[in-house]
């Protein structure tokens, strides 16, 4: 199977991106967008039906250090819980046919948080279905500021840290711990970010702002 690293390196399609000072061919473009998807510092894979096309460093690291979840089985990916497991090779399969995107949760022992893995579709003409899947490390994580839903989705700053403790895994009652309020406030200030930024539940939240999350690879 030919990987997703020699598809990007091939420039087989010419792109062109306009720069102040520069344009950038395909082929190098592909290059670069390579370079900066293997050194992202979230943890991400891409997957096809024949199992795992590519994954970054910051996924290979993850995956060595974890024993909830590691790399193996038919996508490559597999968590050490055979229900939890059962579950994440569904969420695959499903967004490999092209399905909306949903999260597996992989818990661990004792008060840490859980891993997240957002699973989406993604689609890139002339290639096979693909997921995409962005691995979120509670153990590892720490959170942009709050400017980004502030500024575009009018949360306030308490309603954008509870969005990011979502984010983080967590639900309505360890925040209200972590913030030393009562559930009802949490749980009202989840229902005005789930409004204000146009997500049904607490999931679609996750697929769609997992990326405010970034992974440390210390």
């Amino acid at each position: 199977m030919e990987s997703i690293q020699a598809r990007m390196s091939s420039g087989a399609q010419t792109a062109w991106l306009a720069a102040p000072s520069s344009i950038l061919t395909g082929r190098r473009l592909a290059s670069l967008s390579h370079a900066a998807l293997t050194e992202l510092p979230l943890a991400m894979m891409l997957i096809d039906q024949e199992g795992p096309a590519f994954i970054n460093t910051a996924a290979q690291v993850l995956l060595s250090h974890d024993r909830e979840l590691t790399s193996g089985g038919t996508y490559g990916l597999t968590a050490s819980s055979r229900s939890e497991n059962i579950v994440l090779q569904r969420l695959i399969v499903e967004a490999l046919s092209g399905r909306q995107g949903s999260i597996a949760t992989i818990t661990r022992g004792g008060s840490l948080p859980p891993i997240l893995v957002t699973i989406s579709p993604l689609r890139v003409e002339g290639e096979p279905p693909l997921a995409l899947l962005l691995i979120h490390n509670g153990a590892g994580q720490q959170t942009t500021d709050h400017r980004p839903l502030i500024e575009r989705y009018g949360l306030t700053e308490a309603e954008s840290g509870v969005a990011l403790a979502i984010i983080s895994g967590h639900n309505a009652k360890r925040i209200a711990r972590m913030r030393d309020v009562g559930v009802s406030t949490i749980r009202t200030q989840i229902r005005q970010v789930l409004s204000k930024t146009g997500c049904a539940d607490q999931r679609q939240f996750i697929s769609r702002f997992g990326w405010l999350l970034a992974v440390n690879r210390a």
